[in-house]
């Protein structure tokens, strides 16, 4: 009889976390993970862009002016490195900021993150690799 009733027990244990489980999952489910549109984008919120970092992306935040030495060139770099093969985990958010005189760079990922003002291409996608979950094999090079 002892064994019988043990065996009950157990299984209305298992039978009931089964219950509280699914009961957990629906009314204490977080939702999915917030990402923008494009790997490009403009003035993101605060969600996409801790979307980006716990889905395990790059963020660059690239901070110009359309008047400083090199911003031009430094944007036009950093949106085609975004869509070059082997840098799909990057997603490149543009802010235009009238008060700048150099381009501002923030490279963050689950790593940690590390801020520039350089408009040395070279120095840039060396902080990038460094940063990266998954560097591409340009990055070796």
């Amino acid at each position: 009889m002892e064994k019988r009733a043990l065996g009950l027990i157990l299984i209305l244990l298992m039978f009931t976390s089964t219950i509280a489980f699914s009961l957990l999952q629906r009314f204490f489910y977080t939702p999915t993970i917030k990402l923008p549109k494009t790997r490009i984008f403009s003035n993101g919120t605060l969600e996409e862009e801790l979307g980006i970092l716990r889905g395990g992306y790059t963020l660059i935040k690239f901070s110009f002016n359309e008047n400083c030495e090199g911003c031009l060139e430094m944007k036009d770099f950093l949106e085609n490195l975004v869509y070059s093969p082997g840098f799909e985990e990057i997603y490149l958010e543009e802010i235009y900021n009238q008060t700048l005189t150099q381009p501002n760079i923030l490279v963050a990922s689950i790593y940690g993150w590390n801020e520039t003002e350089t408009t040395n291409q070279t120095l840039v996608l060396e902080l990038i690799c460094n940063l990266m979950i998954n560097p591409p094999l340009e990055c070796a090079l």
